[in-house]
């Protein structure tokens, strides 16, 4: 009977626990004003590799794709000609990839890195292969690295 109280306890514990805890800090976010409007990503999430993360929000049409060079903490610049490229990868439409648009100026923020979590900052100048440019800045909070 003990047992029973004390798995009683600890479940109604963690139960606590996880509604006390919106979507947005279990799942994370990304959001972004591209070219004067709001994107929000529907699926987000982040892995590191090489010694760098990956970050990428979508939504079921289109993708933000974020890879600072490093996996701590800092300024990432994405200027190609500061001979430290960042890519940058936004798809405005997924079943039109040619659109996309390349990273050709800015700077990645990563704010904190924490608990497999990770939060930040975009600004980005980005052209696409016809020479179209966009301004896309936004922010990444609590992306979990996988």
């Amino acid at each position: 009977m003990k047992h029973k109280h004390l798995l009683l306890a600890g479940l109604v514990a963690v139960s606590a626990g996880f509604s006390s805890c919106s979507k947005e800090e279990i799942l994370g976010t990304m959001t972004a004003d591209i070219g004067g409007t709001q994107w929000t990503a529907t699926a987000q999430g982040a892995v590191s590799v090489q010694n760098r993360f990956v970050i990428t929000g979508s939504t079921t049409s289109s993708s933000i794709v974020l890879s600072p060079n490093g996996n701590a903490v800092g300024t990432y610049n994405t200027d190609v000609f500061s001979g430290n490229v960042q890519p940058f990868v936004y798809t405005p439409s997924l079943s039109s990839p040619q659109n996309t648009y390349v990273g050709s100026g800015g700077s990645i923020i990563i704010q904190t890195v924490a608990s497999n979590r990770l939060t930040g900052t975009f600004s980005i100048t980005a052209t696409n292969s016809q020479g179209a440019s966009q301004t896309i800045s936004g922010s990444f909070k609590n992306i979990l690295v996988n």
